[in-house]
């Protein structure tokens, strides 16, 4: 499951250029860890508006479960397929 945001702002982050704008691509937890950090530090240097940072924060925790869901879900179907392949 990957998730892109807009990217405003240049990130060690992997890119997808689609139709002149660029988009983070969220693959892990890592990757929402280390865009979390780059927003708090654009907050702190004034890059980036407090309700910016408000916008961005929220939707990243909800990007983050969503993704430990998913990797939940993957979790249980693959014991649920052990667990029918035993019998």
């Amino acid at each position: 499951m990957i998730f892109s945001f807009m990217n405003t702002h240049n990130a060690d982050f992997t890119h997808k250029h689609t139709g002149g704008t660029m988009k983070r691509r969220f693959k892990n937890l890592n990757d929402v860890r280390r865009y979390l950090a780059n927003v708090l530090n654009q907050l702190e240097s004034g890059e980036i508006k407090t309700d910016d940072g408000r916008v961005r924060a929220y939707v990243s925790s909800i990007l983050h479960k969503v993704l430990m869901d998913n990797e939940l879900e993957q979790r249980v179907k693959a014991l649920e397929e052990k667990i029918g392949n035993a019998k």
